[in-house]
């Protein structure tokens, strides 16, 4: 299995840890050859995570190579796939700052 059909099936998988009410959403942040996970934090008393937002931080833990990253899956567990949801800005931003690859997927 290459590795982004892997990050497909971690983002998946991390939208099953979500903690929240309402909406679960997993992410993958992938390179060549690592994948970090992410899924939403909702709590009532203080701002909330995305998963995109986790998966970032994940990787910042280890300190990889902010160029090295390819691409980024984001799943939603929303059902119907032609309701399309983009990140928000601030995960946008977060990401461009951190993966220093203007080319990420």
């Amino acid at each position: 299995m290459n590795l982004k059909k892997e990050a497909i099936s971690i983002c998946l998988l991390a939208r099953e840890k979500a903690i929240c009410r309402k909406t679960y959403v997993g992410a993958a942040l992938y390179s060549d050859d690592i994948i970090f996970e992410g899924f939403n934090i909702e709590n009532r008393c203080q701002k909330g995570y995305h998963a995109e937002e986790v998966a970032v931080l994940n990787a910042q833990a280890t300190q990889v190579d902010p160029k090295s990253f390819k691409g980024i899956i984001v799943s939603f567990s929303e059902n119907d796939i032609t309701q399309l949801t983009f990140m928000c800005g601030h995960c946008r931003q977060y990401i461009w700052e951190y993966t220093l690859n203007p080319d990420l997927l």
